[in-house]
């Protein structure tokens, strides 16, 4: 059981930092087409998949932004993986990295496979 476990961890561990990962390929992707809000003047497109947040987008393209999101990909799992492997708090260490991994792999995915689809 606790392999299982441990195996569960670093998948959700790995599933985040590719999250990660893409959606910075994404927002590169962004910024060499200059759609918003990278954008330098009036930009008007119409788009057939729902753009992310603006707000998400630019801050986690600023170097604020990259720093905490880098820092926070590896300080969360770190904090959660005490609380599963030497608190012992499998709920408290499995379901806050599961619901990281969820939240940060589909933001991250989603704003890959907009830039991938929507830019040329």
């Amino acid at each position: 059981m606790r392999r299982f476990i441990q195996i569960l961890f670093y998948g959700f561990t790995l599933v985040c930092l590719v999250g990660v990962l893409f959606g910075y390929m994404g927002i590169a992707r962004m910024k060499q087409h200059k759609v918003p809000p990278f954008n330098e003047g009036l930009y008007t497109a119409v788009w057939t998949m729902r753009p992310p947040p603006r707000e998400i987008v630019a801050w986690c393209g600023s170097p604020s932004g990259t720093i905490a999101v880098v820092t926070g990909a590896f300080v969360f799992p770190a904090v959660l993986g005490a609380a599963l492997f030497r608190l012992k708090w499998r709920v408290v260490g499995l379901g806050g990295m599961a619901i990281l991994s969820a939240t940060v792999a589909w933001l991250g995915f989603w704003i890959w496979i907009w830039a991938r689809s929507q830019l040329p």
